[in-house]
């Protein structure tokens, strides 16, 4: 089952949000289907790129992006020996709770949903916001 997914960088500054068709195993009927499929997805997709990946190199284009987001790196790209692959259900509890908490939001179309058990229009596009947490000290 095909959805699409609407993307945008916060690295990238003038970037259009971008869709993108992502291959689910399962047709999710609610919220909570919906991000066990998409973080199945990506951990899979992620596992199946770090191993092809020969060599690690950097372009000057991500070179860019990482600096204007203040750090240039390898990031997670570290020898294949020393690399651990993701734990799914580990994921999919992490994806869950920051769901509930607020810290992401979804929207199917122009609705957002708000539980887990939203039902949802897999002929929507759905969009997946990550919101920054603004907190200040007073010394």
């Amino acid at each position: 089952m095909q959805i699409t997914v609407c993307i945008k960088s916060i690295v990238r500054q003038n970037q259009e949000i971008v869709r993108q068709t992502m291959v689910l195993d399962d047709n999710p009927g609610d919220t909570c289907s919906l991000i066990k499929a998409i973080v199945k997805s990506s951990v899979r997709s992620y596992n199946e790129r770090s191993d092809n990946e020969i060599v690690k190199v950097l372009s000057l284009e991500e070179i860019e992006d990482a600096a204007v987001a203040g750090k240039v790196s390898f990031g997670v790209h570290y020898p294949k020996a020393n690399r651990k692959k993701p734990d799914i259900d580990r994921a999919i509890e992490h994806a869950i709770q920051s769901f509930e908490d607020g810290i992401v939001c979804i929207f199917n179309g122009d609705r957002r949903l708000e539980s887990l058990d939203d039902t949802i229009d897999v002929d929507q596009p759905f969009t997946f916001l990550k919101l920054a947490m603004l907190s200040g000290r007073m010394w």
